[in-house]
C-alpha cells in the first residue's frame, strides 16, 4: 500500500471513530398551563443509545408559549429492563427546572411521561431516522 493510500485510510478511520451515532425521537406534548388550559410543545430528542448505562444527547424544546424553549443537554440517561430515563441539566428558563422523560421502549417509539407545570403528562416520541 502506498503512503498516500495509507494516510487516506487512517484519516477515514479517525473520522469514523469520532462520529457519534444518534437517534432522533420527536413528539408533541399537550402541555398544561397554570391557568388550566393547554398548548402544544414540541420535543425533539437527539440521543446516543450506544451505551445503555450512560445515554447522552440533546433535547430541543419548541413552543410559542414556553419559556423553556431551546436546546438542552441530557445530563443523565439510561435504559434498564426496557425502561428509558432521560434527564436534562437544569434549564435556564424561569420555573423550567429539570425535564425528565421516563417511559418504555415500544418498537420505534418511546412512550412515557414528562413533568410539566406540576403534572405528569403522557408523551409519545417517534423515531425519525
Amino acid at each position: 500500500m502506498n503512503m498516500k493510500l495509507k494516510i487516506a485510510v487512517l484519516s477515514a478511520g479517525l473520522l469514523l471513530s469520532n462520529t457519534v451515532l444518534s437517534d432522533t425521537y420527536y413528539g408533541i406534548l399537550d402541555a398544561p398551563t397554570r391557568s388550566g388550559k393547554s398548548h402544544s410543545v414540541t420535543f425533539t430528542y437527539k440521543i446516543d443509545l450506544s451505551n445503555k448505562d450512560a445515554i447522552t444527547g440533546m433535547l430541543d424544546i419548541a413552543g410559542a408559549r414556553t419559556a423553556c424553549s431551546g436546546e438542552h443537554e441530557i445530563a443523565s440517561g439510561s435504559i434498564k429492563n426496557n425502561v428509558i430515563t432521560l434527564r436534562t441539566k437544569d434549564l435556564d428558563g424561569p420555573k423550567c427546572g429539570v425535564i425528565t422523560f421516563k417511559g418504555q421502549i415500544n418498537g420505534n417509539k418511546l412512550v412515557g411521561k414528562v413533568p410539566w407545570n406540576g403534572k405528569q403528562v403522557d408523551m409519545e416520541l417517534e423515531k425519525q431516522n
